[in-house]
């Protein structure tokens, strides 16, 4: 089936790596020629009999739970609202008997593994790279810090309980970077949702898991498993995080556009200073997860337009294109016939 779908793959991974390369955009059009490819394939070959109803079935269910895990991502901010619609078209283009070393029983989130992967790899080249000897220093002053410590260790200890039950209630065994990316997403949430209350829901968390896993909380395995992944959060999100905002442009005011990423708070006073930095009731809006708003750069641009602000320009988060990095997840997952951790391992 895989020879089937192959040159649609290829073709809708060149044309979009093409044009988020060059033009920063992910076309509409081709994700929709894509889907429909598929979606005819599918029939043509459910009609000859190459595929039966079952394997049209997890087709669907795999779609379904692929859009659902695209816009999550792009609601939280790790991916725009054309990588969600890539990656959901790249999902439905890997008929289910594909896959086979998998990690989970819904292996479109192997298909997400497959792609973060690389990109992490990229960034932490380019991080290393580009980066001096002062400023990784300066980041992990600032990663180090005990109360960021607290928070991470409080973070880990309580997600990553509720992940075991998840996961457990799947029927999905212990995998490392799967658990990495369900705290590093379920914190967003919780941060979104809660904001200065996620730390109290944190905490509550926390306390009920030691009186129910009291036993396991202070075993030699658990102890081992939480600092791993408390190291990798830490690298993930404070590290790469902390270097990534290293990387900026400074745009005009009039320049801005609706999904960039601010670096800089705009305050009240009509001064800016980094977010990380900015009291939050002292600026003039707090940036969602998804970046600037229209609102946002309409009320930027007025109050510069009055002469209530005293810079003419701001601090934006420097992007890469996501696309070449997917089509190479769905090339990977493709080859691997699943995740190509346990493609590796199965080598070795």
């Amino acid at each position: 089936m895989i020879l089937y779908f192959l040159p649609v793959i290829l073709a809708l991974g060149i044309v979009t790596s093409y044009d988020d390369i060059t033009e920063g955009k992910i076309r509409n059009r081709y994700i929709a020629a894509a889907l429909g490819l598929g979606i005819l394939i599918h029939i043509i070959s459910f009609s000859l009999g190459i595929s039966d109803s079952s394997e049209i079935i997890m087709a669907g269910i795999y779609l379904f739970v692929a859009l659902a895990l695209g816009v999550v991502l792009w609601l939280l901010g790790y991916w725009s609202a054309g990588d969600a619609k890539l990656y959901t078209a790249f999902a439905m283009l890997i008929p289910p008997e594909a896959y086979h070393l998998v990690t989970t029983p819904l292996p479109v989130i192997d298909l997400v593994i497959n792609t973060i992967l690389p990109v992490f790899i990229y960034l932490v080249a380019v991080v290393l790279i580009r980066s001096s000897f002062k400023e990784k220093s300066a980041v992990v002053k600032q990663a180090l810090k005990p109360d960021k410590i607290l928070n991470i260790l409080l973070a880990v200890f309580s997600i990553s309980w509720l992940s075991g039950y998840l996961f457990s209630y799947m029927g999905v065994p212990p995998n490392y970077l799967l658990t990495l990316l369900f705290i590093m997403v379920a914190y967003r949430i919780l941060s979104a949702l809660l904001n200065e209350y996620t730390m109290h829901f944190l905490i509550v968390a926390g306390i009920i898991r030691v009186f129910l896993n009291k036993d396991y909380i202070i075993s030699i395995p658990f102890v081992k498993s939480f600092l791993l992944i408390t190291a990798g959060f830490i690298i993930v999100v404070v590290f790469i995080n902390g270097m990534g905002k290293l990387y900026y442009d400074r745009v005009s005011i009039y320049r801005l556009r609706p999904g960039m990423q601010l670096l800089q708070a705009v305050l009240k006073n009509g001064m800016s200073l980094d977010i990380d930095e900015a009291e939050p009731r002292r600026m003039l809006f707090r940036q969602g997860l998804q970046g600037l708003t229209e609102d946002n750069v309409n009320m930027i641009k007025k109050a510069h337009r009055k002469g209530k602000l005293h810079f003419n320009e701001l601090k934006v988060q420097q992007t890469i294109p996501f696309a070449p990095f997917m089509f190479l997840g769905a090339m990977m997952t493709v080859i691997c016939q699943g995740n190509v951790i346990l493609f590796v391992k199965a080598l070795i």
